[in-house]
């Protein structure tokens, strides 16, 4: 299967919004599920996430390199991802306490469906999610 972007206008069953170019921003509890037309191969599920890059340049110079020893505030830092099958749902891997920004989890699933759920943040309440892509 080549590589798709689930883009959120198109996810069934999300919640969250647009907000800055190319960012969906959610909230703890958010998801979103994409649902495949029929039974489709996944090999991985890739995750971009705001690096809080444009905040740290800016807190380098308000408070010294000290605040690079922080987590981005907007970095989820527990979520998880879940296959969907007709009429059910399994947890493919939790992740907990996340430092990356971008994740790639290899899955070698067959199912109609991926969701994202976030389940917490380092800090802030509307995280940005930048791209949802599975190949």
């Amino acid at each position: 299967m080549p590589r798709q972007e689930i883009p959120h206008q198109y996810a069934t069953g999300s919640t969250g919004r647009w907000g800055e170019p190319h960012a969906w921003i959610c909230s703890q509890g958010g998801r979103a599920l994409y649902e495949f037309a029929a039974p489709t191969r996944l090999r991985e599920i890739t995750l971009v996430f705001d690096s809080g890059m444009k905040q740290l340049v800016a807190s380098i110079f308000q408070e010294g390199f000290s605040s690079l020893t922080r987590m981005p505030p907007g970095m989820p830092r527990d979520f998880r991802l879940e296959v969907q099958r007709e009429g059910d749902r399994a947890v493919v891997r939790p992740v907990l306490d996340n430092h990356q920004p971008h994740v790639r989890l290899p899955v070698d699933v067959k199912r109609m469906g991926v969701r994202f759920v976030l389940e917490r943040t380092w800090a802030a309440t509307q995280p940005r999610v930048y791209g949802f892509y599975v190949e």
